[in-house]
C-alpha cells in the first residue's frame, strides 16, 4: 500500500469525524504545504483529483495565513469565499 493511499484514508477519516463532531453534511481537511506557500486538499472522496489554494486566498488560505479559526455563518456570502 503507498504512501498516498495511507494518506488518502487519514484524510477521508479526519473528514467523517469532524462532520460528525461539527454535525454538519460537509467539511473539508486542508494539508498545508509550507514549501509551495499553499493549501491542498483530496475534493471527492475516493477521487485522485486535487484543489489546491494558495495561502492567504480565499477562507481557508486566510485561516492557514493568521493561524485563527474563522466561523462563518453562511460561506456563501463571503467575499472571500471561492
Amino acid at each position: 500500500m503507498s504512501h498516498s493511499v495511507l494518506l488518502d484514508d487519514a484524510l477521508n477519516t479526519i473528514v467523517e469525524e469532524m462532520m460528525k463532531g461539527m454535525e454538519c453534511d460537509r467539511a473539508t481537511c486542508y494539508v498545508v504545504d509550507n514549501e509551495k506557500n499553499e493549501l491542498w486538499s483530496r475534493v471527492t472522496k475516493g477521487t485522485l483529483a486535487t484543489i489546491k489554494v494558495p495561502i492567504g486566498h480565499g477562507i481557508a488560505g486566510e485561516v492557514a495565513l493568521k493561524k485563527e479559526t474563522i466561523n462563518i455563518r453562511n460561506a456563501y456570502l463571503d467575499p472571500r469565499f471561492n
